[in-house]
């Protein structure tokens, strides 16, 4: 179930905003992509923390053994800032463009430091347990470090101007 949920999320978040499904809090006449922000922070970066939560609170023991840990007092830590940032970005969501961006970095530098830290355990320790060792990771990991290059042209180049 753990490894299911972000992936779900993530598509359905974008297949809802690309047919034009109206996200929770849009207003009228809502272009395609704030209607896609939203559903991204109402989705993937709520649902699927408030997912985190409950698997890392109430599947406790089951799911730090998917991970290869033992259950201890951090893991509820986890459980507990994942519920934060579940419900900050289903408020996000639902609020102005301008609380976009505070949750959406702060749950990116979660998520980002946390799959490194995944990484690192895969490296040092041989930590290859079911939810260290998913596609979803590997795949991630392969796109960044093929699409490295381009990411540099573009960083050369300056981001594009957005207008609305």
């Amino acid at each position: 179930m753990g490894i299911f949920i972000p992936g779900f999320t993530l598509v359905l978040a974008w297949i809802l905003a690309a047919v034009n499904v109206a996200a929770p809090g849009a207003v009228a006449e809502e272009v395609f992509m704030d209607s896609a922000m939203r559903w991204l922070l109402f989705l993937p970066g709520g649902f699927m923390f408030l997912a985190s939560f409950v698997m890392h609170s109430v599947f406790a023991k089951k799911t730090a053994a998917s991970i290869g840990w033992q259950t201890n007092g951090f893991q509820y830590e986890i459980a507990f800032a994942s519920l934060g940032f579940g419900i900050a970005g289903i408020i996000a969501a639902t609020s102005s463009s301008v609380a976009w961006l505070p949750i959406a970095v702060a749950q990116s530098i979660f998520l980002v430091l946390a799959g490194v830290n995944h990484v690192r355990e895969m490296v040092q320790k041989k930590n290859f347990a079911r939810q260290h060792d998913h596609p979803d990771l590997r795949l991630r990991t392969a796109r960044l470090l093929r699409h490295r290059p381009h990411l540099d042209r573009r960083r050369i180049a300056g981001p594009a101007l957005v207008t609305r």
